[in-house]
This record gives C-alpha cells, sequence and structure tokens, in this order.
C-alpha cells in the first residue's frame, strides 16, 4: 500500500503516505523508447523519399503527446503527506506538485478520525477533526485502502494515549464557572458567533501558561460550537471577548451545554488539568 508508518521515535508516531504510481522512472524511459521504436518501424520502408519529411512531425508531434502527457501526469501525482503524532500535537504537512505545503495541526486530546461511508466526495472518505477543523487524509488512497489505514490509526492513537498517560505527571483537577449573562436569546438551530462568557477560575495548576476552552453540547455531541485558547497570566477571571464560539442555540427545547477548560504548560499542549462546568440553555 502507498503508507508507511515508519519506526517510532520516543513517543512519536510517524506517517508517510503518497498516491500510486504505476509507471516508475525507469518504466516511463522504457515505455516512451519502445514507442519511438514501434513508431519508427514503418518509416524504414520510406527513407529517402519525399514522404518521410511529411509524416515525421505528425509522428514527432504525437511522441512528443505521449511523452508531456506522462510527465504531467507523474507532477501531479508528486505528493506526499507527512503525519506526525505525539501526545502533544499532530501534525499533517502536505507536499504538492510545484513545492506547494500545506499544514494542519491540532491537539490529539480532540482528535476524531472518521471513515464517511457515503456523503463524501468519495466513498470510504477518510478525515482528520480537532479544533473546530476538518482534513481529508490520503485523498489519493484507493476505496479499500482507507479501511485499514484508519484502523491503523486508531491503533497508533491509542499508542500515543498510553504512552502519554504512562509518562506524563498526573493531571490536576481545578473549577471554572461560568453564566450566560448577556447572551441574546438563541432558539433557530442556527447559532450565532458571539464572544465567551465570564469565566471565573478556582485552583488553576502550578505552571498554567494557557487555558483551552470548548463548548459541547451534551444533547448533540456531534455539532462544533467551537471554542478557544487564552494565555492565562495569573489572574482568576476570564472577561468576555477573549475568544469567539458558536453561541447555544437549541431547536426543540432545553439543551444542556458543557465547558471544558484544559490548562496547558504551553500554547500547542503540555495538559496539567481540566474542568468541566455545564448549564442548561435556555434557562
Amino acid at each position: 500500500m502507498p503508507y508507511e508508518w515508519l519506526p517510532p521515535d520516543g513517543s512519536e508516531q510517524h506517517l508517510h503516505l503518497w498516491p500510486h504510481r504505476s509507471l516508475s522512472q525507469r518504466g516511463f524511459v522504457w515505455f516512451v523508447g519502445a514507442t519511438a521504436v514501434l513508431i519508427a518501424l514503418p518509416l524504414l520502408g520510406i527513407i529517402g523519399t519525399p514522404v518521410l519529411w511529411v509524416l515525421l512531425p505528425f509522428l514527432l508531434t504525437a511522441l512528443w503527446g505521449i511523452w508531456f502527457a506522462l510527465r504531467k501526469n507523474g507532477r501531479d501525482r508528486d505528493i506526499v503527506e507527512d503525519l506526525r503524532l505525539s501526545p502533544d500535537r499532530i501534525t499533517l504537512v502536505r507536499h504538492g506538485p510545484k513545492g506547494k505545503r500545506q499544514t494542519w495541526d491540532a491537539n490529539p486530546y480532540w482528535l476524531r478520525v472518521t471513515l464517511h461511508a457515503t456523503g463524501g466526495p468519495v466513498p470510504n472518505y477518510l478525515t482528520l477533526k480537532a479544533e473546530g477543523r476538518e482534513v481529508e487524509l490520503g485523498a489519493f488512497l484507493s476505496e479499500e485502502e482507507r479501511r485499514p489505514a484508519k484502523g491503523m490509526m486508531m491503533f497508533r492513537i491509542a499508542f500515543v494515549t498510553a504512552a502519554a498517560l504512562a509518562f506524563a505527571t498526573p493531571a490536576l483537577a481545578f473549577e471554572i464557572e461560568f453564566t450566560w449573562d448577556g447572551l441574546k436569546l438563541c432558539t433557530s438551530g442556527n447559532p450565532n458567533t458571539v464572544a465567551n462568557p465570564r469565566f471565573v477560575l478556582t485552583d488553576v495548576p502550578e505552571g498554567t501558561k494557557f487555558i483551552r476552552f470548548k463548548l459541547v453540547d451534551t444533547n448533540v455531541r456531534d455539532f462544533n460550537h467551537g471554542g478557544g485558547v487564552v494565555a492565562y497570566t495569573g489572574q482568576d477571571v476570564i472577561e468576555p471577548g477573549a475568544f469567539k464560539y458558536k453561541s447555544p442555540c437549541p431547536p426543540d427545547g432545553v439543551h444542556k451545554y458543557e465547558w471544558t477548560a484544559t490548562a496547558q504548560s504551553k500554547k500547542s499542549g503540555g495538559k496539567l488539568g481540566t474542568a468541566k462546568a455545564a448549564r442548561n440553555y435556555p434557562e
């Protein structure tokens, strides 16, 4: 299969993915060479005649067209996806044609691997989702190759999580409080983008530099309300306006919403503790 898990570097897992190539560089040379010979054979009988000069430009153009098409196809498939998974961060770098580079990274704490059997651009559409962002993994893999790729990905995530739990400092619990004060009533099912509520923090773990907030509708957990990361300065209050998120907006009565706050020693990870607080909306 056109992907490979490299030997682990400590607790970091490293995956390479690339498109399947039916024609290697050596095969390309042989194919073009054989085509040139086959085109040249019929010309042997007309060497030295005016007919040769009439046909030659067309045959050379056809040979050049084959060469150009194969080269372009090879360049278009000159893609490598490089995924690194560690306890603190997951990073996906896509190296595309002409030096194009795309990067996606997130905290693996929020990571979800999904194989969409239907509803995607292709069957068995494989995606990674975390922190409100979703990307496709291995767009060039065949339908049959995506199924084992997901299973292996879930196994590696479990391995990294176990390693993190085995060697990490135990996370401490702290407390948060919030209210819906100032939030415009919304019951249409179409959330508004609003400023965060006022959070009151208690017993924040020592060494905390950042706090990551995430809102979940416990009645509809698949919906992403988002959240944000706030630099922690030692103050016990996070005022509104520190970040934006999708407001509660249940269309079918009262839902229970839960904020999760994760204390971190650095912006991209280093989990020190978690706190949760929930309220109904509308109240």
